[in-house]
């Protein structure tokens, strides 16, 4: 079994400091690290679900920002096949480093420009964690919609471990983070708040889901086959779900 390791770094360009990267003297170690990370974290779970191999199968990186995992991923497996995000400059640094893979700027509603059935999996990370309840159900309805029947999504969402982080850290305590305990998530399922310095036009925020809710909710949509708590650098949670045969 091939091993994700940072040497996949060695292959790219990084991004930029500034709005791509954290902006810190440590910046490029901690984007490899918790690229390797996660990359080896998505390639497991869609392996296990699917019972397939990953180079075996059509992938989404819905949301793929600069490439922290889609690169590590392309280095090794040549996936995901397609990366979308809404943001064009990161696709504009992205498309040149994955050059086989389809790099495209997306909207921030749906529908995306794919027809229905296009994927076996579908992974996303760290954008439920930040989607209103609307925009959250809009996409839940569009992943499904791509996927092949019998396909997997893959998605990330906060709940208790990153609601402490938040009451903790003074930025996002002051947005109001500070007044949301364990026991109003438990009770409401799911709490949003709004990020004043929203960029582009879509509504942006911090969502936190407690797992019970996933379950209620989103089977909805797709059949919730598992939660694994803290799968995404002992933060997010990662949210297996299926689309039906």
């Amino acid at each position: 079994m091939t091993e994700i390791t940072e040497d996949w770094a060695a292959a790219f360009t990084l991004p930029e400091p500034g709005n791509m990267m954290e902006n810190h003297a440590n910046r490029e170690q901690v984007f490899i690290r918790q690229g390797t990370r996660m990359a080896a974290t998505i390639r497991t779970c869609i392996e296990t679900y699917t019972g397939r191999p990953i180079t075996d199968q059509r992938i989404l990186d819905f949301g793929c920002g600069v490439g922290r995992v889609a690169m590590p991923l392309y280095h090794y497996f040549r996936k995901p096949d397609v990366c979308v995000d809404v943001d064009a400059a990161a696709i504009r640094y992205l498309r040149p480093q994955i050059p086989d893979a389809a790099c495209r700027v997306t909207r921030f509603d749906p529908p995306l420009p794919f027809r229905d059935r296009a994927f076996d999996a579908v992974f996303s990370v760290s954008i439920w964690t930040h989607l209103n309840a609307d925009s959250a159900e809009a996409w839940l309805a569009e992943i499904r919609r791509i996927l092949k029947p019998g396909g997997y999504a893959f998605l990330t969402t906060s709940s208790y471990t990153m609601l402490q982080i938040r009451r903790s850290n003074m930025v996002t305590a002051a947005l109001g983070w500070a007044e949301v305990s364990d026991e109003m998530l438990r009770e409401t399922g799911f709490v949003f708040i709004e990020t004043p310095s929203t960029r582009g036009t879509g509504t942006y925020g911090l969502a936190s889901h407690d797992p019970a809710y996933i379950r209620r909710e989103w089977s909805r949509h797709m059949e919730v086959v598992d939660i694994l708590p803290g799968a995404i650098l002992g933060g997010q949670d990662m949210n297996v779900l299926r689309k039906g045969d």
